[in-house]
């Protein structure tokens, strides 16, 4: 069953494709810019203008596009009604900013990329008339590689680092989110979801399987060497989900050592937690990426001699990253070494050892701008000339 939801009749500078995650988008926008934001009928939500042009447009659309496709058609429509000079989405796996793009071509057209892109339908999304960005704004170069060698085509390639991670990072002062106290931290980021947790399918019991060892192996690692254990959650307290995850993990291990600290999304707890630790580990969450572009200490997971997690992440993390911060099994002996090396090793050899792939995964940039900065400056010079 779809929900209806009005949009205001009014013609406006940009339209936001996607209410989900839209407040970031919004933070890339000029205050006086004018905006309408629009949900995605795949969210279960069909916008509409209450206007008899509008609908006489949906039909005309249904005529051109088909039935099939109704985001294309709605949102066709949209644009004819409401004349929005851009066009931006925060869901870059989303082919429908491709499939609009090839219908307004005089209109800018921005995908910004919000999680990490792996080489299987799930993260890239499904190119249904082929991978098609007009704007593309990336972590960094390894998300057009990808795209390209897939047939893809990109007008105009920013690889620009994390948008949530330059709003993080514009917003706390980077002298507070240092260590401040004695206690010896290890930052486990956990990619915890119900629905994969009781899956049967075999690749998902693979990434469960897998996630759990490695929590296994940092727990042991840390109850040896005196360290806490800080285990980012995915869930935050009201959320429908927060108690199957303390529980997923309690049921791992529950030593003294072990935090559990919720995913207050307002707070950006997360990125508090991980920008604290010694060193963060994880399987292959955007989080992990986004701290290697802040120059912490990571040991990435998925990167695992499997059959199944190699499907998942496929090879680019493994080739373009350091040897020192990814696993090439999950033998207790193997995994030891490696995080004894990273925590070893200073923070200039450290610097030296990353910095291809922080250029190529992660192209965090304070002298050229936060990532909202750059895109709002990029805006702002578009609508100035496009009057």
């Amino acid at each position: 069953m779809y929900k209806l939801h009005r949009i205001h009749n009014t013609k406006v500078d940009v339209l936001i494709v996607d209410r989900v995650l839209s407040d970031n988008i919004i933070s890339c926008i000029s205050s006086d810019v004018t905006v309408c934001i629009a949900d995605n009928p795949s969210r279960g939500v069909i916008p509409y203008v209450n206007r008899l042009m509008f609908f006489i447009r949906v039909v005309k659309n249904i005529l051109s596009f088909g039935l099939s496709n109704k985001a294309k058609v709605l949102f066709a429509s949209i644009i004819d009604e409401l004349e929005p000079r851009v066009i931006i989405t925060f869901i870059d796996n989303n082919y429908l900013l491709g499939t609009l793009s090839k219908i307004y071509p005089k209109k800018k057209f921005i995908s910004v990329q919000n999680g990490v892109r792996f080489g299987n339908a799930n993260s890239i999304g499904k190119g249904v008339d082929g991978y098609i960005f007009g704007d593309y704004y990336t972590f960094g170069l390894f998300e057009k590689d990808l795209y390209l060698s897939l047939g893809g085509e990109l007008s105009n390639h920013y690889p620009i680092g994390s948008l949530k991670l330059g709003i993080f990072l514009s917003t706390y002062d980077n002298s507070g989110l240092d260590k401040t106290d004695d206690v010896k931290t290890i930052c486990f980021i956990s990619q915890y979801r119900k629905k994969t947790s009781l899956s049967n399918k075999l690749l998902d019991r693979e990434f469960v399987d897998a996630s759990k060892e490695l929590y296994k192996l940092t727990v042991l690692f840390a109850l040896d060497k005196g360290y806490k254990v800080l285990v980012a959650m995915a869930n935050q307290k009201n959320d429908n989900d927060y108690k199957d995850e303390i529980n997923y993990f309690k049921e791992i291990s529950n030593t003294k050592n072990i935090q559990l600290s919720d995913n207050n999304r307002e707070e950006m707890t997360s990125y508090k937690n991980a920008m604290c630790s010694d060193i963060i580990i994880g399987m292959d969450s955007t989080l992990m990426i986004e701290m290697l572009g802040c120059k912490k200490k990571v040991i990435w997971g998925s990167t695992c001699d499997n059959e199944f997690l190699r499907k998942r992440a496929g090879l680019g993390y493994k080739k373009g990253m350091p040897e020192e911060i990814v696993l090439d099994n999950l033998s207790e002996k193997s995994f030891n070494k490696k995080v004894m090396h990273l925590l070893d090793i200073d923070k200039e050899e450290y610097l030296r050892l990353i910095s291809n792939a922080r250029y190529y995964f992660m192209n965090m940039n304070k002298v050229t701008g936060y990532p909202h900065e750059v895109i709002k400056n990029n805006i702002d010079k578009y609508l100035s000339k496009n009057g």
